[in-house]
Parts: structure tokens; sequence; C-alpha cells
């Protein structure tokens, strides 16, 4: 990472925390069962985690869910590959503003929906992540590790780093994260 992208980083954090902090929302536990709207972020450049998403937008549909599906690719150029995919939506990553937050408007429309429960099945963290499940107006977010967990209601914690044959963990695929939510808010009744 170059010394300029620290920096605008660094700011760009210190903005959404701010901004996070002034965001009105109404936050509401919910479950997979008692959520009618669902807001999903993805990684959509990881072929695999596209089609397991694919599969969880699937069965929640099937469940009688109205599910939104945001997959961030990487690169403009990727951006008009992507629009073959039906009931996705998604935005470039490299459409961001100086301070590496999304502009674009698929991002936008998103992050206003207020959706039931948020989840963000993202495997890596980033500021343009973080800026929206920070900006986020649902009223239940879910999601893997940020760089700042004031911005989440609840947050999974995978395993990290060695093995003990001294090989490094891999990390979450869309699949397992999935899978993960489903076991924990399924089990978690209603408050």
């Amino acid at each position: 990472m170059s010394f300029l992208q620290g920096l605008r980083e660094n700011w760009g954090h210190k903005i959404l925390r701010r901004k996070a902090r002034k965001l009105n929302r109404t936050k509401t536990y919910n479950n997979l069962e008692s959520a009618q709207t669902v807001g999903i972020l993805f990684d959509a450049s990881i072929k695999s985690d596209t089609e397991d998403v694919k599969k969880f937008v699937s069965s929640l549909d099937k469940a009688g869910k109205r599910i939104d599906a945001l997959g961030m690719l990487r690169t403009k150029a990727d951006l008009e590959l992507a629009h073959d995919e039906v009931g996705l939506n998604f935005f470039a990553a490299d459409d961001c503003t100086f301070f590496c937050f999304p502009q674009g408007a698929n991002a936008v429309q998103f992050m206003s929906q207020k959706f039931d429960i948020l989840l963000n099945v993202c495997p890596d963290t980033s500021l343009t992540v973080d800026y929206i499940v920070g900006m986020s107006r649902a009223k239940f977010k879910v999601s893997t590790r940020l760089g700042d967990e004031a911005y989440a209601d609840f947050i999974l914690q995978f395993a990290s780093g060695t093995t003990a044959d001294g090989k490094p963990r891999p990390k979450p695929g869309a699949g397992q994260i999935v899978t993960t939510i489903k076991q924990y808010l399924s089990n978690i009744a209603k408050a």
C-alpha cells in the first residue's frame, strides 16, 4: 500500500466513524425467520462466492423474503461484464470518492434501504465494505470482521493464523460465512 493510499484510508476511517455516529437508524434484533427484508453484501470478484450467494438468495426467496444482494467487483470493466446476473446488483470498488467511499447508484441505493437484516458475507475487510455496512440504515447488521466493529450489531469471528501443522488458515468463503450465519441466526429466538 502506498503512503498516499494509507493516508486516504486513515482519513476515510475517521470521517466514516463520525458519519456513522450521526446515522439515525432504528436498531431491532432480527433473525432469519423474523426478517422480511434482507440485504446481502458480497465479494462478486470471487466466482464461487457469487454462486454461494445465488443459492442463499434463492433459499431466502423461497422462504418469502424480499432480498437485495449487492456484489462488489474490483473495476468498472468487471461491472460491464456482470450485467448478465439476474437478481443481483453490483458496484465497482474503483468507483469511489477520494476517501474510498462508494458512490455508484447501486451502492448508494443499497445503503439507503431499511432492511430488517443486513448480512455482510465479504471474507475480507476494506474501507469500502466498512462504509457500506457502517452507513447502512438496516435495523440489524451482521458482519464478518470489520475495520471498526462498531459498525455492525453482530460480528462473526473465524479462526485465523496458522493450523497445527504450521500452514496458514484459509479465509472463509461466502459459503462458509452463509452456513455460519444460518446456524447462529436460525437458532437465536427473536427478542
